[in-house]
């Protein structure tokens, strides 16, 4: 919850110490190139984010009880504040969300929409039910000089960009290399992942901290708000 989240940024603060979030896809090469790019003022000014996970867990027989928002939901609203922070687009300021009501086995379809403080427009959404996606997902992100567009689906990764002028005057999409720093293979990944995560913890590298995950907490907390008032809920965006 948001009040324990508070709590574990309070004992950090009191503490000194260092502290991290398991953000996986903060350690991707697909992710990290993209928030790269955005960094690197490849697309301009962001002005609009579509990101959509796929899944097809929960039309699985014997599926378990989950929930979209809390089981994928806080993956989608941290590459939104990521990227939204890497393009310097500022944090999500209001979020208005829908679920498919819930069944016995959860909320396994949910979609939301979030401005950010540099009026950039966000939509959202995840579906547990997606035939043919593993874990899976689909991102744009539309700037002022281009799009790019990631296209990832557990050890596929697709990054495409396209600028304006750039062999038409629309602009026309091409796949990306990925940077060989920011490479590493699908078995390779859970071990480069958890050394991430230690050098994170050792003050080595810049990683999601308690008080970055306490912002996605929030805006777990304004989407569900969201979602039960049928409204715009303003997001609290303090430290702490």
């Amino acid at each position: 919850s948001v009040t324990e989240a508070e709590e574990l940024c309070r004992v950090a603060a009191t503490t000194g110490l260092p502290t991290a979030v398991n953000f996986t896809y903060h350690s991707l090469p697909g992710h990290r190139f993209v928030a790269r790019l955005l960094s690197e003022g490849t697309i301009g000014r962001l002005r609009h984010l579509d990101l959509s996970y796929w899944q097809a867990r929960q039309g699985m027989p014997g599926a378990p009880v989950g929930d979209a928002i809390l089981d994928v939901g806080a993956h989608l609203l941290d590459l939104a504040t990521w990227w939204a922070d890497s393009a310097g687009a500022g944090p999500i300021t209001s979020i208005a969300g829908h679920d498919d009501g819930g069944t016995e086995k959860g909320v396994r379809i949910w979609s939301a929409l979030a401005r950010t403080t540099g009026d950039a427009l966000l939509a959202i959404g995840a579906d547990r039910l997606a035939a043919g996606w593993r874990n899976g997902m689909v991102g744009r992100l539309v700037g002022d000089a281009g799009c790019l567009t990631l296209t990832f689906d557990t050890d596929v990764t697709e990054v495409r960009l396209a600028r304006f002028g750039d062999g038409a005057a629309e602009g026309v999409a091409q796949v990306l290399e990925i940077p060989v720093e920011l490479a590493v293979g699908y078995r390779d990944f859970p071990g480069f992942h958890v050394d991430r995560l230690v050098a994170a913890l050792r003050g080595q590298i810049d990683f999601p901290d308690f008080f970055y995950g306490l912002r996605i907490q929030r805006l777990i907390g304004a989407s569900n708000d969201a979602v039960r008032s049928r409204s715009w809920v303003d997001v609290d965006i303090g430290r702490s």
